[in-house]
């Protein structure tokens, strides 16, 4: 094998070079430091969609959580005599604890049908702002519940 020449460097202000390219007659040319800078930018991107991931998931959650005090209000209603407007409410006070803006004229409540099979649905259409480092946009959620008593 042949011996290692440095080809070029650069110095850092502790005096060790960040790069040196290498040359030999076998190998051919490579760059020592490239794995560390490989590191970082890898190590950067992680960050980056740990922050992403940390700001876009939590709506998703709560969106799920309040679909199911949907589904948990719609089924209670159905066999109870509540109002539309008390149903709302009911769900209002979950939106306001699981930290979704929701305002009464964002959830539809109907109740129908018949003394023998009632219809209870309740729906809601919000979005929630989600900022990024250098990016703003809206997450659009539409749940929604239904039950129906059967005799």
């Amino acid at each position: 094998m042949g011996r290692l020449v440095p080809v070029a460097a650069t110095t850092t202000l502790i005096g060790r070079p960040p790069f040196v390219i290498y040359s030999d007659s076998h190998r051919g040319v490579y760059v020592e430091g490239v794995a560390t800078v490989r590191l970082i930018a890898g190590l950067g991107l992680i960050a980056v969609l740990v922050l992403a991931a940390a700001r876009v998931l939590p709506p998703y959650l709560a969106n799920y959580q309040l679909e199911d005090v949907f589904r948990t209000q719609a089924l209670a209603a159905t066999y109870s005599r509540l109002s539309e407007d008390e149903i709302r409410s009911h769900v209002l006070k979950s939106a306001y604890a699981l930290d979704v803006p929701l305002s009464a004229e964002q959830v539809r409540v109907t109740r129908g049908g018949n003394p023998g099979a009632v219809i209870v649905s309740i729906e809601a259409d919000y979005e929630v702002a989600v900022e990024l480092p250098g990016y703003k946009f809206l997450l659009h959620f539409q749940p929604s519940s239904d039950n129906t008593s059967f005799p």
